[in-house]
Parts: structure tokens; C-alpha cells; sequence
């Protein structure tokens, strides 16, 4: 480095793999088109275009949902495509669990209106 500044390839390395016009790197693109072609080995085209119409609706679900089926082809555990049958029953079990781990418990603390308070016999309404 010549100068007290960033040249273009620290700026790019800083963004995250986009250069400085915000266009993906070279390496970037590659890794997507990686990710691409393992998705289209694992999936059946019907589960693709299904993800694919999730996508526009749920973007970062389906990626980590696609992080997921290539964590599992990488580990082996799928050996052969999957159908859209196979990721609709992957989909409504990350939707069950997802359900079961949000609760909302209410916690209401005595106050003013409270029906656990009975101190109301100290005042006379004679």
C-alpha cells in the first residue's frame, strides 16, 4: 500500500465481497454460483421452484432453509434430490418448532383495578 488510504481491493475485502460500486466480487459471485449448482443437485426442480416462490415472500428463511439442505448434503444425510413433497414436510417442521419456541408469558403485577387487592376495608362508603 502506497498512500495512508484504502485501495479498492481493502474496500471491497471491508464490504464483504462487494466492490466499490456495490456489485458482488468476483469470489462473491462464485460462491454463488457454487451454492446454486449444489442447490439444483439436491433439490428436484419442483422443490426449487417452490423455494424459489418463497423467496420473494421469505428471503432470509429460505436461505437459512437452503443452508440447512446443504449442511445435510455435506454430511451425507441426503443421497438422493429431494422432492417438493420431502421440503414441504422440512418446511411445516421448522414452522412447528418455530411455533413451539415462541410463548408469551404475561406476568401482570398488582395495581390499581386488581382484583387480588382487598384493601378495600379500610374505607368506609357509608
Amino acid at each position: 500500500m502506497a498512500g495512508p488510504g484504502l485501495d479498492a481491493q481493502q474496500v471491497a475485502g471491508l464490504v464483504g465481497g462487494q466492490g466499490a460500486a456495490g456489485k458482488p466480487s468476483e469470489a462473491e459471485r462464485e460462491r454463488e454460483e457454487a451454492r446454486s449448482q449444489n442447490l439444483e443437485r439436491i433439490l428436484t426442480k419442483e422443490a426449487r421452484l417452490r423455494l424459489a416462490n418463497m423467496a420473494i415472500v421469505k428471503g432470509g428463511q429460505v436461505r437459512m432453509v437452503e443452508d440447512m439442505l446443504l449442511s445435510m448434503a455435506a454430511a451425507r444425510r441426503i443421497t438422493r434430490p429431494v422432492t417438493e413433497d420431502e421440503l414441504k414436510s422440512l418446511l411445516q417442521d421448522i414452522s412447528s418448532k418455530a411455533q413451539e419456541e415462541t410463548k408469551i408469558v404475561y406476568n401482570r403485577k398488582g395495581g390499581f383495578g386488581s382484583d387480588d387487592d382487598d384493601d378495600d376495608d379500610e374505607y368506609n362508603f357509608d
